[in-house]
């Protein structure tokens, strides 16, 4: 079962990027979506700010400007880099919130799905598969290693 923050979270940046992954195969994924991914490093520090953002949004999450810029970037069906432009130019209530939070607007959009990709990555890999190659190394084995750490926060989806 899913908690209040990941769904929270999936509202603000999830709910962006996921569409994009869920409409296309990885494979279909733009070449720049999927080095932004790989080279988005994953670190416990940056995970949590996320998730304190996403915890903040939750308790106030009733700015209706930040919500109607939050469909504009959902409604369109672009790459996750398009997604990131749209929000620094034309999404100033987002933007601003996100930087009173310590991320860019890159960062809001590539960690959630850097972190999503890689646990299933790792799911595959549990499952005697292979994961795709542009999910970085070094991120299935930040998941793998932070794994009991990631489900107390929810940042894998799991409840507290």
């Amino acid at each position: 079962m899913f908690t209040k923050k990941f769904r929270a979270a999936a509202l603000m940046a999830l709910v962006m990027a996921v569409p994009a992954l869920a409409q296309k195969g990885s494979d279909d994924l733009s070449p720049e979506d999927t080095a932004a991914i790989h080279d988005y490093v994953l670190t416990m520090a940056r995970v949590k700010v996320y998730q304190a953002a996403s915890q903040d949004y939750e308790k106030g999450q009733h700015d209706p400007a930040m919500e109607a810029e939050s469909k504009k970037v959902e409604a369109n069906d672009v790459s996750l880099m398009s997604k990131v432009k749209m929000v620094e130019t034309s999404c100033p209530r987002m933007n601003a919130w996100i930087k009173a939070h310590g991320m860019t607007a890159r960062e809001f959009v590539v960690l959630p799905m850097t972190l999503m990709t890689a646990g299933l990555a790792q799911v595959a890999i549990n499952q005697g598969g292979k994961p795709p190659a542009w999910v970085n190394p070094a991120n299935i084995a930040f998941v793998k290693a932070h794994k009991d750490e990631l489900d107390k926060l929810g940042a894998l989806g799991g409840g507290r």
